[in-house]
């Protein structure tokens, strides 16, 4: 049995969590309304030639829901991968 470790988030991820997280929620409130009109006339093309308009309809519904936490997702890693390229360019450049 191992001992419980009081040190779970530690280095990188407890540095730059918090930081990509709160970029990510004030990012996506930017960005996600602007990504949903760009997709929008080709994804309810798609929908509809598959589906019915009803079917269609409410498909698109959740797509545009889903959009906001897709949004926050990739945001997120991206922000946590930007972060994570600095810090190991940072650390090859102190070696």
């Amino acid at each position: 049995m191992y001992p419980a470790s009081h040190n779970r988030s530690s280095g990188l991820q407890s540095a730059f969590g918090p930081v990509a997280t709160l970029a990510s929620l004030c990012l996506t409130v930017f960005l996600a309304p602007e990504v949903h009109p760009v997709l929008e006339p080709t994804v309810w093309q798609a929908l509809v030639s598959r589906y019915d308009h009803q079917t269609a309809s409410w498909m698109a519904f959740a797509i545009k829901i889903a959009v906001w936490p897709a949004t926050y997702v990739i945001l997120r890693l991206a922000i946590m991968a930007g972060l994570f390229s600095l810090s190991a360019w940072a650390a090859r450049r102190l070696m």
